[in-house]
């Protein structure tokens, strides 16, 4: 079974592109499976979610059906009959797809979306402005995200050096004593790497002036209070 289906990339590019559709098997008889085979310059869209569009044999995408997960392609592929077309005749009609390039977290940031915000983005007009409206909902997410894991390095170094000094005032065993700080060290000092190493990277893809050295300070910070809390402790042991 081939149909000729073709697929016009309108963002970056603006060709058309062949794909083959192959039945695989029918189901009870009425529906049929369809595997389809993306051109090679289509991998991307086999393996992410890019905005769709689908129309029947008119080369306009403001007449197009608009989809938000590929698997909603078979469906149109048996709205436009394609199980009823005669796939022996060569001038079996086309199928238009349009497709626009956006992130593949596009689709996933649109079914997060409360209902204000899918209202609003199903409102605009022009798609550059709703894969705009997508990626700059994503981008903020991405970016609180990064203060939050910021935040969780200065809690992360507070609590466990407030350990360490509740420890040293408490107890009077230095075994113990030597024991608890290598522990939380080593437990914090991972955690605060992993941290570190998960800012940085977010603040790469974001393209955001950012480096270790911002959950270092707050590290610094927790030090300094660490310095002062013993110091107290000394001396209220000293008198």
């Amino acid at each position: 079974m081939n149909i000729n289906v073709w697929f016009k990339l309108e963002n970056p590019k603006d060709n058309w592109t062949k794909v083959l559709l192959e039945e695989v098997e029918y189901v009870d008889n009425l529906k049929k499976k369809i595997k389809i085979e993306m051109a090679p310059k289509l991998n991307t869209f086999a393996l992410s979610s890019l905005t769709l569009k689908a129309t029947y044999n008119n080369d306009n995408s403001n007449e197009a059906v608009e989809l938000h997960e590929k698997g909603e392609l078979v469906s149109v592929l048996r709205l436009f009959n394609i199980d009823e077309m005669n796939v022996k005749d060569s001038f079996a009609k086309n199928i238009l797809l349009f497709i626009t390039a956006s992130p593949g977290t596009a689709n996933m940031t649109y079914k997060t979306l409360p209902s204000w915000q899918k209202t609003k983005y199903d409102r605009l007009a022009d798609e550059s402005l709703k894969a705009l409206y997508l990626e700059t909902i994503c981008e903020e997410r991405e970016k609180n995200e990064l203060n939050l894991d910021i935040i969780k390095v200065a809690l992360i170094s507070l609590v466990n050096i407030l350990m360490d000094v509740l420890n040293k005032g408490h107890n009077d065993n230095e075994s113990i004593k030597t024991f608890m700080l290598i522990l939380n060290a080593v437990v914090g000092g991972i955690q605060l790497l992993i941290i570190i190493l998960k800012i940085v990277m977010i603040a790469y893809y974001l393209k955001v002036d950012i480096s270790p050295n911002i959950a270092i300070y707050w590290v610094d910070v927790g030090l300094s209070c660490s310095e002062l809390l013993l110091k107290v402790s000394s001396a209220q042991q000293n008198v």
